[in-house]
């Protein structure tokens, strides 16, 4: 995918892209806390792209949290922690993007495949299977690495590390056309 690659401040694209998931957010009674460490360094990316990162994990927590509620193994209110903060990547600044859930985790048959094309746990009509393979495609894309960490009846959280701009690069270049 092309489009204009920016110096972004990641903490404005994460929370700006929570809110384009307020409608499965509220369906599923959700609660949302987003933490931002102060005085971040920009990362280099295109916006669009990076904040369909956080639009596909934030849904993707929101249906385990929701499945996990079906299944009558939750009685409070689901949970979301959306957190950015400083980190390293290579001994290069970095910036960690996290997105934890209190669903039911991934079950360890399926944590091998959360990354393959056309993998899914839903119901047919209910998920492409794309939605993650998107995610590490983004990210690495971006000179980025994408994990999770799971456990079983108690949540997941998937770790985003994008590298950090240095200082001295320019503000704005147009991405080139593939």
């Amino acid at each position: 995918p092309t489009g204009e690659s920016e110096r972004l401040q990641l903490a404005e694209v994460v929370s700006q892209a929570v809110s384009f998931c307020e409608h499965v957010i509220s369906r599923t009674g959700v609660l949302v806390h987003q933490s931002y460490a102060p005085s971040l360094p920009a990362v280099r990316g295109v916006r669009t792209q990076l904040q369909q990162v956080v639009v596909n994990l934030v849904t993707n927590a929101c249906h385990a949290i929701e499945e996990k509620q079906k299944s009558g193994r939750n009685g409070a209110a689901g949970q979301i922690h959306v957190r950015v903060a400083a980190a390293a990547l290579g001994g290069a600044p970095a910036l960690l993007l996290s997105v934890q859930d209190t669903g039911g985790g991934i079950p360890e048959v399926h944590r091998a495949r959360v990354f393959e094309p056309f993998f899914s746990t839903k119901a047919a009509g209910h998920g492409t299977g794309l939605g993650l393979p998107i995610v590490k495609n983004i990210v690495e894309g971006h000179g980025g690495q994408v994990s999770f960490e799971t456990t079983s009846g108690r949540g997941t959280c998937f770790l985003v590390l994008l590298p950090a701009v240095r200082s001295a690069e320019p503000r704005k270049e147009q991405a080139e056309a593939t």
